[in-house]
């Protein structure tokens, strides 16, 4: 863990060997600097890093050997902007970008987008412009099933839904719909099931749970002193506050 925490002090200063005293100045050239690597995460077997390093307009995935403390691999990303990093395995990684979900092994190979932002209802047309596009995230791994992984997917209107995806094929299978229930983001348990819905209103949101009788999702309530009370927030609340 202390290498860890070391690899990245020294990637977010840049490996600056610059010290400054704790009751003098700070010199504007460290404190305005700009931090050029960012989205941290480890290997499953915690011998390798991963992380973006920006240049300029552009960006690369770096692989660092943490015994070592060496960079592994440099991964050009191009103008790529990268959200996420998760590592399917010890050799391969998964990768968020503006929509797409992207996997790719640490050496840079073998390189291809498991879910794109343009889907299969795109059309050169208002309607289809509006189906066709969505933007993909990863929820969980799911590490008891080693071909699927669960994601969300946010429609033009802002509903979302969550999908498992191979991540050999591609192929999505909808596990519940945020356009049929109504429903803005979903919250999963530790199963990966959706347990709770928020929906977006014109003054606020609110959060909703399923009700096993009528199957629909209602408002959820909290019992709190023997009373229930709503989970939901609303404009206003925030307005009336002194």
């Amino acid at each position: 863990m202390k290498k860890i925490l070391l690899i990245i002090f020294l990637f977010l200063h840049s490996f600056s060997h610059s010290q400054v005293e704790t009751d003098s100045i700070v010199p504007s050239e460290i404190l305005f600097k700009k931090d050029i690597y960012h989205t941290f995460s480890i290997s499953p077997n915690g011998k390798l890093l991963a992380c973006i390093q920006k240049n300029n307009t552009e960006s690369d995935l770096l692989v660092i050997d943490i015994d070592e403390y060496n960079i592994k691999h440099k991964i050009p990303l191009k103008r790529n902007v990268v959200n996420d990093i998760y590592w399917l395995s010890d050799r391969r990684l998964l990768y968020q970008s503006l929509g797409n979900i992207n996997a790719i092994d640490i050496d840079g190979t073998n390189s291809s987008t498991i879910v794109s932002r343009v889907n299969d209802q795109f059309k050169f047309t208002y309607k289809g412009f509006k189906n066709g596009l969505e933007i993909n995230s990863i929820i969980d791994l799911l590490p008891d099933n080693k071909n699927e992984i669960l994601i969300e997917s946010i429609d033009y209107n802002g509903f979302s839904t969550l999908k498992r995806v191979n991540i050999f094929t591609g192929k999505k299978v909808e596990v519940i719909s945020g356009k049929y229930h109504k429903i803005n983001k979903w919250f999963v348990n530790s199963d990966s099931e959706a347990v709770i819905g928020m929906r977006f209103e014109d003054n606020g949101f609110s959060y909703l749970s399923l009700n096993e009788g009528s199957k629909k999702w209602e408002q959820l309530y909290l019992n709190i002193a023997n009373q229930k009370i709503p989970l939901l927030v609303k404009a206003n609340s925030f307005l009336d506050q002194n």
